[in-house]
């Protein structure tokens, strides 16, 4: 029986991906690059900023320089959400939240956003209360697509894998679910899938 419940953040609470694209898209073409959806999908999404600016900065740029490239690229991102009021929940997902807080079953948040931003996002959606857990994949060994995420998930709210549902729409997040031994994984249909 189903007894923890997982969701990933970013596509799978709310369909992000556009916000996340016009901030890569600034950033991104003064250094040469025109981030359209195919570039956004095929070298952005699912990706970690620090690997990303790594890639995108000139070679022997400091990993401090990199860290301020990703914080001014999420402060930006949680700007324009805001100001537009672009976060919205998927649709059924707050009527798949009654049902699972009705039951009574365990719920984290396992997410590759950082922070301030899953914090941010989760306050915008109004869903800061329903989860129990929040986890942070780089704040654990390894973030997705390694299974870390979901096994601390997992051992928070004390359930095993075999008793564990999680929602995902990135394949990053699908493979590490799955590397996670995971009994139940469901695909969320959105800009990644």
């Amino acid at each position: 029986m189903s007894r923890g419940f997982l969701f990933d953040l970013d596509g799978t609470l709310s369909d992000t991906d556009g916000v996340h694209q016009q901030m890569w898209k600034e950033l991104l073409a003064p250094m040469g690059y025109e981030c359209d959806s195919t570039f956004y999908k095929e070298n952005i999404s699912g990706r970690h900023n620090f690997e990303l600016f790594k890639r995108f900065l000139p070679a022997g740029t400091s990993d401090e320089v990199i860290e301020e490239w990703g914080d001014k690229k999420e402060s930006g991102f949680r700007v324009i959400a805001k100001e537009m009021k672009l976060l919205q929940p998927l649709a059924g997902l707050l009527d798949l939240v009654q049902q699972i807080t009705q039951r009574d079953l365990k719920r984290a948040c396992v997410t590759n956003a950082c922070r301030k931003n899953a914090e941010f996002m989760l306050g915008e959606l109004n869903l800061v209360e329903f989860f129990q857990e929040l986890v942070i994949g780089e704040e654990c060994d390894r973030p997705k697509p390694h299974p870390d995420p979901y096994l601390v998930g997992m051992e928070k709210l004390g359930v095993t894998a075999e008793e564990s549902v999680v929602f995902e729409d990135s394949p990053s997040g699908i493979l590490a679910a799955k590397r996670a031994n995971v009994g139940l994984i469901i695909g969320v249909l959105t800009t990644q899938t």
